[in-house]
């Protein structure tokens, strides 16, 4: 027989179940990088590219006299290698574009709104956060990343050693490794992939007006979202980030397509004062290694006074003879937000793992 005494005991469970159970961190505005006073929040990179890639980063001044950097009509800013020069010294570098962020933050939201990423062969681009300490001490977390003429994101962390990725996770990406350990695998880090014609990277994600990439990071996971232009389901804190007050991240949001649990695992403590950085770096250790000349505009056929036989090489000797090769290796950029996780949620979160 049901009995009242059961009931209340359902009803009870019920009404706790939201506190125990719910998805949701709520995150208080930081910071905005926009229009005109987008780079006084940035840092120009110069030292030579940790990556080995055929790139010169150059300093702020040389960067907006070379009109590599700026804002556009649309109040949109552009990052970009230098297209223009032919470069004879065989020993030269193509100038590039490497910034990061002035103010560090441990703990929140990135909210991206791009609307072009550079694409091409020989391309490696990067929208990534990444330790203020010694790395890989305080972690790296690579939100966009991929490499020449692909149409794939490719998400990943990497760590000190004893951070791993189960296998099972709830998202909408593929996983490419598990162990995140930078010194492990030729510093692979544990990746997760997504293309499912989503228009999500490269080619196809400039046509389509590019997107919105969102980063999460709390007390129990990190995750990265997309939403392409014309996706009816964005939220509205992610198309439309207020610039004051708190923001919640909830089931609205979605699936992620990459999800990265903390605890066990992967402890928290893996991860610190992280900056964003945005880079363009041409071929390199990945690019280079897996660079196709078929893959530049007009086929191989084009360019026979490539004369290596090394990819990589291949790709080096492309960014020093065509610089039309990188007309399309561009950042545009609508805005990045960022959010800190409020002390109210830590409790909660605290809490709520009790």
């Amino acid at each position: 027989m049901f009995s009242f005494k059961f009931a209340s005991i359902l009803i009870s469970i019920y009404v706790l179940l939201p506190c125990i159970s719910a998805d949701s961190a709520t995150f208080t505005h930081s910071i905005t990088y926009k229009g005109d006073s987008f780079f006084d929040g940035f840092n120009f990179f110069t030292a030579p590219d940790p990556t080995h890639g055929w790139v010169d980063y150059v300093d702020a001044t040389t960067a907006q006299q070379g009109n590599l950097t700026g804002v556009d009509s649309s109040n949109n800013v552009f990052l970009r290698p230098n297209d223009l020069d032919v470069i004879t010294d065989p020993n030269g570098k193509r100038q590039s574009i490497r910034i990061q962020s002035k103010q560090p933050f441990t703990k929140g939201v990135v909210i991206g709104n791009f609307i072009h990423m550079p694409t091409g062969c020989g391309t490696w681009p990067a929208f990534w956060a990444s330790t203020t300490g010694q790395w890989p001490d305080g972690g790296e977390i690579d939100i966009i990343e991929g490499v020449n003429t692909g149409e794939e994101n490719q998400s990943t962390l990497h760590t000190n050693p004893g951070c791993t990725m189960p296998s099972e996770r709830d998202q909408l990406g593929q996983n490419r490794k598990l162990n995140c350990d930078a010194k492990a695998d030729g510093n692979s880090g544990c990746g997760v992939s997504y293309n499912n014609g989503d228009s999500s990277y490269g080619e196809s994600f400039n046509n389509n007006g590019g997107g919105w990439y969102a980063m999460v990071h709390d007390d129990e996971s990190i995750r990265v979202f997309f939403w392409k232009r014309d996706d009816s389901n964005v939220p509205k804190d992610v198309s439309n980030p207020p610039e004051s007050g708190t923001i919640t991240v909830d089931d609205s949001w979605g699936k992620p397509y990459a999800f990265f649990p903390l605890g066990n695992n992967c402890s928290g403590d893996n991860f610190g004062a992280e900056s964003i950085i945005i880079n363009t770096t041409l071929c390199g250790d990945w690019a280079g290694s897996v660079f196709d000349l078929n893959q530049c505009p007009g086929g191989a056929e084009k360019y026979k006074d490539i004369t290596s036989k090394d990819s990589k090489e291949q790709c080096e000797e492309v960014v020093r003879k065509h610089p039309e090769v990188f007309k399309d290796a561009g950042w545009t950029i609508g805005s990045i937000h960022v959010y800190k996780l409020s002390q109210d949620n830590k409790k909660r979160l605290v809490r709520r793992r009790r």
